[in-house]
């Protein structure tokens, strides 16, 4: 008795059509590589991939020499983005960054040429800054 209900579900055209359909669903939602669009949206900036990233990132102890540029304020941090570059680096707070911060405060316009060295930590570069000059 069982047995006979359980086929006669199987030959129902009701059971085909819901079956094929959840099928077609499946196979119209399936990418073989993920949802590349899977965070794409209109009112916002695509994000830079993480070979983007990557590239800006320098090595732990690189020496810049000579690099121009400027000095922002982001919150507590102060920033120093290279110029011709998209590269923008935290300081870390010695006394070259007190002096340049304290030069600013009238004139946020200067652009500097900096001397120091890059450290790394998790995935960030921060800036020890050795020698500071104002460009005008």
């Amino acid at each position: 008795m069982k047995m006979s209900r359980f086929t006669s579900i199987f030959r129902s055209p009701a059971f085909w059509v819901v079956a094929v359909a959840s099928g077609l669903a499946a196979a119209a939602n399936w990418t073989p590589n993920g949802n590349q669009y899977e965070n794409l949206r209109a009112d916002e900036p695509p994000k830079s991939s993480e070979d983007d990233r990557k590239k800006l990132l320098l090595r732990e102890g690189t020496q810049l020499d000579d690099v121009k540029g400027r000095f922002t304020q982001a919150g507590d941090r102060t920033l120093f983005i290279e110029e011709g570059t998209n590269r923008t680096t935290k300081c870390l707070e010695n006394l070259w960054l007190q002096r340049i911060v304290s030069s600013q405060k009238n004139d946020r316009s200067i652009t500097w040429q900096v001397t120091g060295k890059v450290t790394e930590f998790e995935g960030e570069n921060f800036l020890i800054i050795e020698l500071a000059s104002k460009n005008r």
